[in-house]
């Protein structure tokens, strides 16, 4: 259980609802796992992803599930985002969690929010999470995540590594 950098989160144009409950464009600094009951499951509002048996990378899974069309290191997308889509730092389902890049994370990370389940824990969905070998590729759906961050801003979470 480690820290790890989040950097900002996005919401697709697809959801008129959530663009509008989103204010302003919060820089948030860097992001970490939880124990607990989990929330029930909610309908999702997420996209099927078609290509579950090969190896899967984050960022063309979080633009497939999310309806978020941006491309390149996960880390750029919160830049390429600025006059596409609404930027912010509180989440909502269906936006997406841009992580920060770090020696950890030489690329950064992408997952999609699949449901807030309180007002600092929300599950996650996102592809090719964690280093060890049956981690790598695969489909992490409705992973917790806890908001840790002193100020309440998802600027350090918690993630819950559920394998």
């Amino acid at each position: 259980m480690g820290s790890v950098p989040l950097a900002r989160i996005l919401r697709g144009r697809w959801g008129a609802v959530v663009l509008v409950l989103v204010a302003g464009c919060v820089p948030a600094p860097p992001a970490t796992v939880v124990g607990g009951p989990l929330p029930p499951v909610m309908p999702s509002p997420l996209k099927p992803y078609p290509n579950l048996d090969r190896f899967l990378q984050c960022v063309p899974f979080a633009r497939v599930v999310s309806g978020i069309d941006l491309r390149g290191d996960a880390w750029t997308w919160w830049a390429q985002a600025a006059s596409r889509y609404q930027r912010g730092a509180v989440p909502r389902e269906g936006a997406v969690l841009v992580f920060k890049k770090s020696s950890r994370l030489k690329f950064g990370h992408v997952a999609v929010v699949a449901q807030v389940s309180g007002e600092r824990e929300l599950l996650l969905t996102h592809a090719n999470w964690g280093h060890e070998e049956d981690t790598r590729g695969v489909v992490h759906e409705r992973q917790p995540v806890r908001d840790v961050s002193p100020r309440n801003d998802w600027s350090l979470v918690q993630l819950k590594n559920r394998r």
